[in-house]
């Protein structure tokens, strides 16, 4: 595992449109489009490419946040408050708020995916963090982060995670 330099400086830079943030373990990749201080809705926007066996950490919620998925190229499987089904290039799946939802790639071919989140603010930094904790090493097998590496933050995280 590896650590960044306790003496370095602090990363300060704000993020912008078109960075990159990857998950080796859960095999995603985003591109931010469109950051939430940029537009008057609050929204994030992303281009997700999951990779042929990528899945979200699992079941999760967000109690206040609308998500949306449009399908560019390949297609997901999404559970929706326990409806599973498959979207293709050119379909949408909406994830109201407080709807129980997860979703994976079981094709043989890469995902792309177009998601929006209202409001986005905190969701960019979840994924800054989640993200990052994979890269240094510091989540299980399912991408989960292990509670000293999250600390208290984590602690209004569930099994079935519920999240920003």
């Amino acid at each position: 595992m590896s650590h960044p330099d306790a003496f370095a400086p602090a990363d300060r830079r704000p993020i912008e449109p078109g960075e990159v943030f990857e998950n080796p373990v859960t095999r995603e990749r985003a591109v931010a489009l469109e950051l939430p201080w940029q537009n008057p809705q609050g929204r994030a926007v992303a281009e997700l490419t999951a990779l042929p066996g990528a899945r979200v950490l699992g079941e999760h919620l967000h109690p206040s946040l609308h998500e949306c998925f449009t399908i560019v190229q390949g297609e997901l499987t999404v559970v929706r408050d326990g409806r599973q089904s498959t979207q293709r290039a050119g379909e949408r799946a909406d994830i109201e708020p407080g709807m129980w939802h997860d979703w994976w790639n079981e094709a043989a071919t890469d995902a792309i995916v177009r998601v929006e989140i209202t409001p986005g603010e905190r969701f960019v930094h979840l994924i800054e963090t989640t993200f990052g904790l994979a890269r240094e090493g510091h989540v299980n097998a399912k991408g989960d982060a292990e509670p000293t590496a999250i600390g208290t933050h984590g602690a209004g995280v569930l099994r079935r995670h519920r999240v920003p």
